[in-house]
């Protein structure tokens, strides 16, 4: 048996306790396929307003 890293286990804690998978990019966009929705970090903050006319 071997040892996981320290930082792979800090990493899988992390995604764990977002709720974000935890793999490449191209898992993840297949596990947001399957449950339609997003599996990954998203962007922090309100969305920009639009200007309007």
């Amino acid at each position: 048996m071997e040892a996981v890293d320290p930082a792979e286990t800090e990493a899988i804690r992390l995604h764990l306790q977002r709720q974000h998978a935890y793999g490449c990019e191209r898992f993840r966009r297949a596990i947001e396929a399957q449950l339609g929705r997003a599996a990954g970090p998203r962007k922090i903050g309100r969305p920009r307003k639009t200007q309007a006319g």
